[in-house]
């Protein structure tokens, strides 16, 4: 083990690959020695959008041949990058520019509705919108008038075989369940809106998803007798670059 100097550095950039990123957290895990990068150690992008980490603050040093995790998170998002690298000492120090992805296809969603949501299109109200493990269960009768987005997916892995090829796809299922107690008529605004905005924000290539199949259509799950309006969109999204030789969720 040493503990001479072992930079790795570089910029922190948003999803688009281009915009920085201030304020985004990097770190380290050892993983041949198990050690994590102790919490002083930690970097914080600056004003630059640019990260600093050295390898010799793990609590045992390094060695050379040492396989490393570098995580970089965005704080109040569910956007992580990890990059995966094996020391070599007689560099001596590495530079990685780092991509941010979404790392749950649930905060994806969401964020892609709150950022885009046109509340003039829906009465000039804005829903809440929640994946379903924040939310297990909504009483109905404290909903009050409030329009409630829940989001919940199950994740597959599917083999897909191309020329010849078997190819692991990571496939995930996902509802997108609408429910108000306004009306129906203000509820079809909300789906209309949803709509909107899948449409014109498909997911890019950028994000590192697809949408697979957004076209399925609505089902109506309303219940007239306690006044719930619901419309329940299924869809797939799939995560693209599934390639791990080097990079973890490239």
């Amino acid at each position: 083990m040493t503990t001479t100097p072992y930079p790795i550095s570089g910029i922190v950039y948003d999803i688009d690959g281009s915009s920085v990123v201030s304020g985004a957290t990097v770190t380290a895990y050892n993983e041949t020695t198990g050690e994590e990068l102790p919490t002083n150690a930690v970097a914080t992008t600056n004003d630059s959008r640019a990260y600093v980490i050295d390898l010799a603050n793990f609590p045992s040093g390094y060695s050379d041949g040492d396989v490393i995790v570098v995580k970089a998170t965005k704080s109040g998002t569910d956007k992580i990058k990890e990059y995966r690298t094996v020391v070599d000492t007689s560099q001596g120090s590495e530079e990685k520019d780092l991509i941010l992805t979404y790392y749950d296809v649930l905060g994806l969603i969401k964020e892609i509705l709150e950022s885009n949501w046109r509340k003039g299109n829906t009465d000039l109200q804005t829903p809440t919108i929640k994946k379903i493990f924040d939310m297990k269960r909504i009483d109905i009768s404290s909903l009050g008038n409030k329009d409630y987005i829940l989001l919940y997916e199950m994740p597959t892995i599917i083999e897909k075989n191309s020329l010849g090829v078997s190819k692991k796809r990571m496939i995930f299922p996902l509802s997108i369940d609408i429910r108000s107690t306004y009306s129906r008529e203000h509820t079809i605004k909300v789906r209309n809106e949803v709509d909107r905005i899948l449409n014109s924000n498909i997911i890019s290539p950028a994000s590192g998803w697809d949408i697979i199949d957004p076209d399925r259509g609505w089902r109506d799950l309303s219940d007239k007798s306690i006044k719930l309006w619901r419309f329940v969109l299924d869809v797939e999204v799939e995560k693209l670059n599934m390639d791990r030789t080097n990079e973890w969720w490239s």
